[in-house]
């Protein structure tokens, strides 16, 4: 009787050992199969519109030629009116023709004067680069650029060249047209964000 009765309780107290390893078992978390995934759903990196090229022929115009210096002195002229409007030049030198492209059919010399590039031919002036001064102002037909001019007032005068040369990842020149039909180009040059001048970009 007593073999008994400890065979019953050993076989109870191993039946209360084995629902305690049952209840200290953490349920584990099983991942999803792969397939169950909806890849469409996942967010995609936004890809950039590139910026749109600005065509030659919607680049704004600058009349380079008959631009005037504070509405008096031409930067094109001959001999004469050039030395009456701007005296004589600072200084004189021949360049090395075979180096350089210039705007006259003949040999020239270049000239300095007031700060700015000229050309000077037998009886033809005409200027390569004009140098702002904080007194000088240029003015072609109704635009008027001075070296007070940031970035941003020459993006409200030439929004599609501005464009452009932002485009190309430029800040401090801005190329425009010399006039509509033409394929020179007028080069805006600027300096610690104020313009600072402007010239005649002849392609040789």
């Amino acid at each position: 009787m007593n073999r008994v009765f400890c065979l019953l309780a050993l076989t109870a107290a191993m039946a209360c050992q084995d629902n305690q390893l049952h209840d200290d078992i953490a349920p584990v978390a099983v991942a999803a199969p792969a397939g169950e995934l909806n890849l469409d759903a996942m967010p995609v990196a936004t890809e950039l519109a590139p910026h749109r090229d600005v065509a030659w022929n919607e680049v704004e115009v600058f009349d380079f030629a008959n631009a005037k210096v504070n509405n008096k002195l031409p930067l094109y002229a001959t001999r004469t009116q050039f030395q009456k409007a701007w005296g004589q030049a600072d200084s004189l030198f021949t360049p090395d023709y075979d180096a350089v492209c210039g705007q006259l059919d003949e040999d020239f010399q270049y000239a300095y004067a007031a700060g700015s590039l000229f050309e000077i031919g037998r009886d033809s002036v005409v200027c390569d680069q004009f140098q702002f001064q904080p007194q000088t102002r240029l003015t072609s037909g109704n635009i008027t650029l001075h070296s007070r001019m940031t970035w941003e007032d020459a993006r409200k005068l030439f929004p599609m060249a501005v464009q452009q040369a932002e485009n190309e990842g430029k800040s401090d020149v801005i190329l425009l047209r010399d006039s509509p039909a033409g394929e020179v180009g007028i080069l805006l040059h600027f300096r610690d964000g104020l313009l600072s001048s402007i010239s005649y970009n002849l392609p040789c």
